[in-house]
């Protein structure tokens, strides 16, 4: 798609010409006199649009007011979001003529541009995840809290061999997904940043299991065994929130509230949906019992725990809620 455009100096707007998804793909200063709008490379603007006429369109400015006339098109011109197709339009800030497939926009040229984004990739945290140093750390905590975690899994004596095995996986699995989004950041920005990505999913890594042991300590310490599932679940779900807005943020261009609403959903729907069954079976009966893989000391207990008594009169109540099931 291309224009073409010479005229006098005083500019009254901006044609631009939006693509099905509402992109804009080309803007044209306009200073009132026929601009002829289609595929025809006669054309002031043309319009790569197979469902756009050869001169489809007229844009004049007559006593003082603008107009758009359709030229007898095939598929017509319809203004806004209207279903009835016009001959005559006239301008106003931005209104919009769907043509075709396409859609033209003008903006008069005394008209206020939206607020400047800030580049939070070059300013504020997320520009510190560019620093050689930051990849350098993030790397040697994601290793350190994989080998915890291994160590914490292989029953009996560790061996380096078994250590190993246990962090390929992992370490793969963090390379692929820095990968993806080093990919899809060179599509829509022409610029890969895989040191940044690795970098964050070194965080998510690290982040996930020493939020999770200070979680699970923490819920000892306080005697929340009963939430701590949750907790953990309601933890987990808000770093891998934060892990995918930062990808987001150097992978493309957008709104950062946006953004953060789309890692949300995709945090929940990638983390949450797998996961919510465990913990509802944690917090539920279950005929599969469920045992934490590591005990903590009774020092780090803040209140007191449930007596013999207590632990007795809740199996009884229990086992009398089962019988009263049972028999409806």
């Amino acid at each position: 798609m291309n224009g073409t455009y010479s005229g006098e100096s005083v500019v009254l707007g901006v044609i631009e010409v939006l693509n099905r998804s509402g992109q804009v793909m080309q803007r044209l200063p306009w200073n009132g006199r026929r601009l002829r709008v289609g595929r025809a490379y006669d054309n002031d603007m043309i319009v790569d649009d197979r469902y756009v006429c050869p001169h489809h369109l007229e844009l004049t400015l007559e006593s003082g007011h603008l107009w758009a006339r359709d030229l007898g098109s095939i598929n017509g011109s319809y203004a806004g979001r209207g279903k009835e197709r016009v001959g005559v339009i006239e301008l106003s800030d931005g209104l919009t003529i769907q043509i075709g497939h396409s859609q033209l926009r003008f903006h008069a040229s005394g008209s206020e541009v939206a607020a400047t984004w800030r580049d939070t990739a070059r300013h504020g945290l997320l520009a510190m995840l560019g620093k050689s140093w930051m990849l350098i750390l993030t790397s040697l905590l994601a290793l350190l809290a994989l080998v915890a975690d291994s160590l914490l899994e292989i029953p009996g004596r560790a061996e380096f061999l078994s250590i190993a095995s246990e962090m390929l996986y992992p370490l793969l699995a963090t390379l692929v997904w820095a990968g993806f989004w080093s990919l899809l950041n060179r599509i829509l920005t022409h610029r890969a940043n895989f040191h940044v990505h690795l970098a964050i999913s070194f965080i998510g890594v690290a982040g996930l299991f020493f939020l999770g042991q200070l979680i699970s300590l923490s819920a000892f310490a306080l005697g929340w065994d009963e939430s701590a599932s949750w907790l953990d679940f309601g933890a987990q779900l808000a770093l891998l929130t934060l892990v995918l807005y930062a990808h987001l943020r150097y992978a493309m261009h957008g709104a950062p509230r946006r953004q953060v609403a789309f890692a949300a959903v995709f945090a929940l729907v990638l983390f949450g949906t797998p996961e919510i069954g465990d913990v509802i079976e944690r917090n539920e009966f279950s005929s599969l019992p469920y045992l934490e893989p590591l005990l903590k000391p009774p020092g780090f207990r803040l209140v007191d725990g449930k007596s013999v008594d207590e632990f007795f009169s809740q199996a009884q109540a229990l086992r009398a809620r089962v019988d009263q099931a049972a028999v409806k």
